[in-house]
């Protein structure tokens, strides 16, 4: 056996299992929007509590129940420019504003100091499916940012 056909013999189970593990990702963020979508459901419609904050806070994406908080917020002030801005995101993994993006489709900059934190982003499918282009003029998040490099729109 050729080293060329023992690399593609074991690479090819490699390439295999690295597909499913994209695809569980994918899956699993599905998951997470299902799961937010149920709980915006349950907590918008018992507006009445003594601390409404309280009582609508969720975790689809947030870190601490900021997402259920954001979804009480927008549908209780009107917004009429639906556009987000957040910095310190990390990988944009654990954010307050994805659930925003993905559900709400709002438009948005994210930004973060560490460039393989924004490359990391660029290479996520959230970016690609919802990704801003110059000739668009609807939803989208304008391409992520490092946050030392200013930017102006």
């Amino acid at each position: 056996m050729s080293l060329t056909d023992f690399l593609v013999s074991h690479l090819e189970p490699l390439r295999r299992r690295l597909n499913q593990l994209n695809d569980m990702t994918r899956r699993l963020d599905d998951l997470q929007m299902a799961v937010g979508r149920i709980e915006q459901r349950l907590t918008l419609s018992h507006p009445e509590s003594d601390s409404p904050l309280r009582r609508c806070e969720f975790k689809t994406y947030s870190q601490w129940g900021e997402d259920g908080i954001i979804q009480y917020l927008i549908h209780a002030v009107p917004i009429t420019v639906p556009v987000f801005v957040e910095f310190g995101v990390h990988d944009y993994r654990e954010s307050n504003t994805r659930y925003l993006l993905q559900h709400d489709n709002w438009t948005g900059l994210v930004m973060d100091a560490g460039r393989e934190c924004i490359e990391t982003i660029a290479k996520d499918p959230v970016y690609y499916r919802h990704k801003h282009r110059d000739d668009q003029q609807g939803p989208g998040v304008l391409p992520p940012q490092p946050a030392c490099t200013p930017r102006v729109h």
